[in-house]
């Protein structure tokens, strides 16, 4: 292995680092700090890369246009920076963690390939970000215009990780999760793509989450993650589970996302502590402007707190969805809720939703549902859908605003029967505005002391 940073011509480097790494003076290359490049050259793939590193600490690492380096596990150095346009780290033989990133690290334009995703081998991870514990989180990471595929388990692990971005990354063919964060703060994902998340393990599969250790109730030890986003990407076929979620999160924002062919678009759900005891409701959370596209097994978007702590402080607005909710389920709906508190639901758009359109469960209080489209809603089964539907106890809040349009034509059994379906008057109290409503039965269940008609 050969590392080199005197033997090139500074303006020579300038010229290909701005080809390769399209970054340019982003990395603040020029004369005055060409000695904090590092060129690797190799003839070799089985070379080892580790060492260039090391030599590289605190510098700039220019991997060579066109290399492939077979590895069985490397560790960056803090405050390092890979550029790897056109080459490729690998081990696409055993399942292993093939780059172990700390504080400071920034990686362009790197491809990273694992020994494949036909099952879920839970030593497989593309990028692992590992902060030493609560007190001492492993912070400002940038990962960016790369390609992670074909790894067992995890594309990017973290936990105990702070202000890291995501940004330009493709992450596909990954055994687990595409992203999955343990206590992560400020972690943020933009402008990226996450596919093909399969087989996954006991019934769950992951585009991207943002969770804390699910069998420990300390959160001093184990915070919640906080302050994290999934903005302008694109998640698709998970058909296991969830696009997007957080186990008990807080400030986590869900915006502007295409989602495709997954059970669950997104679900903002709680976390459990000892004894896998459900605790912990996500709070202070939005899902806004995302294009979800259902295929009848889930809900498109989910807001589920826990008896304990309820899920607080939600807006769910300006969303599309389409097919979203699981067919067959007088319970699911496009958009589902239970055990939540002052939650809005505005300005979404659904169509075609299986068996509801928005689906309020149990123990909502204070929910708000405003200027919503409600275009038909169906089921083979469930013989009553409805636009909106209140399925059972403990819940207050207003409907007010909303178009409910159902003209009937879907091919299945049930379609557009209820606008708004009250299914118990037991601990409900409503409050029901000006709706324009064209299904078959405008309102069932509306009348009584449970409800009051405003204007």
């Amino acid at each position: 292995m050969k590392v080199n940073a005197e033997s090139h011509d500074i303006n020579t480097l300038g010229k290909e680092i701005s080809e390769k790494a399209k970054l340019g003076l982003e990395l603040g290359i020029s004369d005055s700090n060409k000695d904090k490049v590092v060129l690797v050259e190799t003839a070799d793939e089985i070379e080892r890369l580790q060492d260039a590193l090391n030599l590289g600490a605190g510098k700039i690492v220019v991997l060579p246009y066109g290399s492939s380096f077979k590895v069985s596990g490397l560790k960056v150095p803090d405050n390092t920076t890979i550029i790897g346009y056109g080459s490729k780290i690998y081990n696409d033989k055993k399942h292993t963690t093939l780059l172990t990133i700390g504080s400071g690290v920034k990686i362009y334009g790197l491809e990273i390939q694992g020994a494949g995703n036909k099952d879920a081998g839970v030593k497989g991870i593309g990028i692992n970000i590992n902060g030493a514990n609560s007190a001492n989180y492993a912070k400002n990471i940038v990962i960016h215009d790369s390609f992670i595929h074909d790894i067992g388990f995890y594309g990017i692990k973290a936990e105990f990780a702070d202000n890291v971005t995501v940004t330009n990354t493709n992450i596909e063919d990954i055994g687990y999760a595409g992203i999955g964060g343990f206590s992560v703060s400020n972690f943020n994902v933009d402008k990226s793509h996450v596919k093909a998340i399969a087989p996954g393990t006991n019934g769950n599969a992951y585009g991207v989450f943002f969770s804390r250790r699910g069998s420990k109730s300390d959160l001093i030890q184990y915070p919640r993650s906080k302050d994290s986003s999934v903005t302008n990407s694109t998640i698709e076929d998970i058909p296991l589970w969830e696009a997007l979620d957080t186990h008990g999160g807080e400030n986590i924002t869900f915006n502007h996302n295409k989602i495709r062919n997954a059970k669950v678009g997104i679900a903002f759900v709680n976390a459990t502590g000892d004894g896998k005891k459900g605790i912990f409701g996500t709070q202070r959370s939005t899902a806004k402007g995302n294009q979800i596209e259902g295929i009848g097994k889930g809900c498109g978007i989910i807001v589920a707190g826990s008896t304990s702590d309820y899920a607080s402080g939600f807006t769910i607005s300006g969303n599309q969805l389409t097919n979203a909710g699981k067919e067959g389920s007088s319970i699911s709906g496009a958009i589902c809720a239970k055990f939540t508190k002052d939650l809005i639901i505005k300005e979404n758009t659904l169509k075609n939703s299986f068996a509801n359109g928005i689906s309020i469960n149990t123990h909502n209080n204070q929910f708000l549902i405003t200027k919503n489209k409600i275009q038909d809603v169906q089921d083979k089964k469930y013989v009553v859908p409805a636009a909106i539907a209140i399925r059972s106890t403990n819940n207050e809040g207003t409907i007010s605003q909303n178009v409910l349009t159902g003209d009937g034509k879907l091919s299945n059994k049930y379609v557009s029967v209820r606008g708004i379906n009250i299914s118990t008057k037991i601990n409900v109290k409503l409050k029901i505005g000006t709706n324009t409503n064209t299904f078959k039965l405008p309102i069932a269940g509306g009348t009584g002391s449970h409800v009051t008609y405003v204007k």
